[in-house]
């Protein structure tokens, strides 16, 4: 029976383990790099509409970053004080810079771009955790946060990209585009290596007791 239990114990790990656990189970060492999975395809593409409701008042991110979720020096727009927006969520799996733009494709003119810090845009209080902003980096008056900006994002954080416009009352089609890793939406927490190992343990003690059933039967 122990030789049972043994063999049982050995194939639950081999075959329930996550890779990265069941190369260390054979002495090979292999970085466990996907702690998320995610339903939206990285290098993602998305189109949506600006609408002349809800709206806020713009900030002018034209500030200095301080911290990961502080900016100073940021002021709210005089022009912009009642505009529509859009709100994504996003996140980085693997902690790389922004890499996130406007296209222009559709109906709207001209767009603004802002990044807030873990999921937290409110829009009665717009300057609070802005991260940063742009208005006409991208192709023509689109917008962009690129590499070159060097916003590094925390891997697996939600961060809320902003898109509206630069005056009241414009409204719009556009298509965002995020480059590098991110990914549209929020991450969702996978089956990590002791949950593996526990699940194993489960499986072992139903085997040990239908091991015993059928010795008693």
């Amino acid at each position: 029976m122990k030789r049972q239990v043994f063999s049982i114990v050995a194939i639950a790990l081999f075959v329930l383990a996550p890779p990265a656990l069941a190369q260390e189970l054979v002495s090979e060492k292999v970085a466990d790099t996907s702690e998320y999975s995610a339903t939206v395809l990285r290098a993602a593409t998305t189109g949506s509409t600006i609408n002349a409701a809800p709206t806020f008042n713009r900030p002018i991110a034209t500030g200095t970053r301080t911290g990961p979720c502080t900016s100073t020096n940021v002021l709210l727009s005089g022009v912009g004080t009642a505009v529509g927006y859009t709100v994504f969520n996003i996140f980085s799996p693997g902690g790389q810079v922004a890499d996130i733009s406007t296209a222009l494709t559709g109906t709207l003119s001209d767009s603004y771009l802002l990044l807030y810090c873990g999921g937290t845009f409110d829009p009665a209080n717009s300057l609070n955790n802005l991260i940063f902003g742009d208005d006409d980096d991208g192709a023509g008056l689109a917008s962009a946060i690129t590499p070159g900006d060097n916003i590094v994002l925390d891997p697996g954080v939600v961060y809320q990209v902003v898109v509206t416009t630069i005056s009241n009352g414009d409204t719009g089609t556009f298509t965002l585009n995020l480059g590098g890793d991110l990914e549209l939406g929020v991450p969702v927490p996978t089956l990590g290596e002791w949950g593996w190992i526990a699940l194993a343990v489960v499986l072992v003690m139903m085997a040990i007791v239908m091991i015993r059933r059928r010795q008693l039967a």
